[in-house]
């Protein structure tokens, strides 16, 4: 039905089944934007606004009865996080302009936070709407970063022992399921006093996608 220019924003219409798939683009579920340098072009760094959720997805909550939002990897360069309309700590920052880089797992859980928040507060959207949310997938970078000599090139999975058991994945996932469960005991709270019988719900990918190294080139 419709594709942007960059196949950001997708709609798929399956009319036999009355069934209609978005995809639809986020880099952070909050609105963000990119920080611009010197030379007047925009760096690879992002100023995140915790407070202000983003519209690319949320204007669109209102006609899903379900949602799945997943994300994480584009908190692994330097960002910097603003709250009440100033800056209030940065990721991968270095501590650069006097800032407190608070790490990618925080940034992670407030923006997790902010949307699953978003999605319980949803005054337009349907009753009975389950948002799922799925898991932190790694890049499978080895040996550098994508953009700097890094590269992906294993031909098979991972074993059981290859798997590292200090990658950040795990950390992030943990962050993700802890903000999960924190909203689902206000939703059934909400359900209770309200009969409103919005679900979230966990699609824990991490430890799958880790070992299928050889299916992320």
């Amino acid at each position: 039905m419709y594709r942007d220019a960059h196949d950001k924003f997708q709609t798929w219409r399956f009319a036999a089944h009355e069934f209609t798939l978005m995809v639809m683009w986020t880099e952070f579920y909050v609105h963000a934007e990119p920080v611009v340098g010197a030379d007047g072009k925009p760096t690879p760094s992002f100023d995140i606004h915790l407070d202000r959720l983003s519209a690319n997805w949320t204007r669109r909550l209102p006609e899903l009865d379900y949602a799945v939002i997943s994300g994480g990897n584009w908190f692994n360069r330097p960002n910097y996080l603003w709250e009440g309309g100033r800056r209030v700590g940065c990721v991968k920052c270095g501590g650069a302009a006097n800032l407190t880089d608070v790490g990618v797992p925080y940034a992670v859980r407030r923006v997790v936070r902010a949307a699953v928040e978003g999605i319980a507060r949803c005054t337009g959207c349907k009753a009975g709407l389950v948002a799922f949310l799925r898991t932190f997938s790694p890049d499978h970078i080895e040996h550098g970063a994508w953009f700097s000599g890094g590269y992906c090139n294993r031909t098979r999975p991972l074993e059981e022992d290859e798997v590292s058991p200090d990658s950040a994945a795990w950390e992030l996932r943990r962050v993700q399921r802890e903000e999960v469960m924190r909203v689902k005991e206000t939703a059934a709270a909400a359900a209770a006093a309200s009969g409103n019988a919005r679900r979230f719900e966990v699609l824990d990918v991490t430890k799958a996608m880790m070992l299928r190294a050889d299916g992320h080139p």
